[in-house]
């Protein structure tokens, strides 16, 4: 009995073609799924980062994670990583989160900016008779005490002295300033013009040793100061013997 095979024949390819539509179903349900998958980059921490840590660029590496794991806080620009103080110990592998960094305004991030064996002090500059406007925190500075003194003999005369200028620090590091503008406000309210009057002053904070901090404390007291900017390549120290009037104008006869 001779077997019609044309059934077999078509049955096999309609479940061909039906396996293959399945197949494809399934890898078009795949694709929709891969493609409704949102990615962001995120910071993480190359390796552990110590608490108290100033974070550099070689402690972070940018990573690739969906979007859903991107946790709250974290960041996701550099240069608001790269500086900062880790507040808490951070894991390798770990999202950088803003709320382990120290911010600038806390202090005991800027403590952590003060160099070992150094000291911050600061003190108030005229910033109209003197080079503030243009110092910025990394800048080295020299400081030049200028001071006048009088006093009465022994028939109670008052002797007084040449001013004197003198260079007395050099080369020393500005790692804050703090511009404070007091203003005097004089409302024309029939004009609607507004006059204003204002005395700049700066507050620089320095990084010095101990022993000069003192220095300067005294110069601060009893004279007064300005600071002298330094080109960034120049450390070298001069000694000077400072500088009197007489010096640069001839006495009267």
């Amino acid at each position: 009995m001779k077997i019609n095979k044309k059934p077999i024949i078509i049955a096999f390819l309609l479940a061909i073609i039906a396996t293959f539509g399945v197949y494809k179903y399934i890898q078009s349900i795949s694709i929709d799924e891969e493609e409704e998958i949102a990615y962001s980059e995120v910071y993480i921490a190359a390796n552990d980062i110590k608490s108290k840590t100033e974070i550099d660029d070689t402690m972070i590496k940018l990573q690739r994670i969906e979007s859903k794991y991107v946790l709250k806080n974290a960041v996701l620009n550099a240069n608001d990583i790269i500086g900062k103080i880790v507040s808490q110990e951070i894991i390798q592998g770990e999202q950088i989160l803003y709320n382990r960094l120290l911010v600038e305004e806390n202090n005991e991030a800027f403590a952590y900016k003060i160099p070992i064996e150094q000291r911050a002090i600061s003190i108030e500059v005229n910033g109209v008779n003197g080079v503030a406007h243009f110092i910025r925190p990394g800048d080295h500075v020299d400081v030049i005490l200028f001071k006048a003194e009088e006093e009465k003999d022994e028939k109670g005369t008052t002797v007084i002295y040449p001013g004197i200028a003198k260079t007395i620090l050099q080369n020393i590091l500005v790692i804050a300033i703090d511009q404070d503008t007091n203003s005097s406000l004089n409302d024309d309210s029939k004009n609607g013009i507004i006059n204003e009057e204002e005395t700049e002053m700066a507050r620089v904070t320095f990084s010095l040793t101990p022993e000069d901090s003192e220095k300067l404390l005294v110069a601060n007291m009893t004279g007064e100061i300005r600071l002298t900017l330094r080109n960034p390549e120049d450390s070298e120290s001069v000694d000077t013997n400072g500088a009197i009037a007489d010096d640069m104008v001839p006495k009267r006869k």
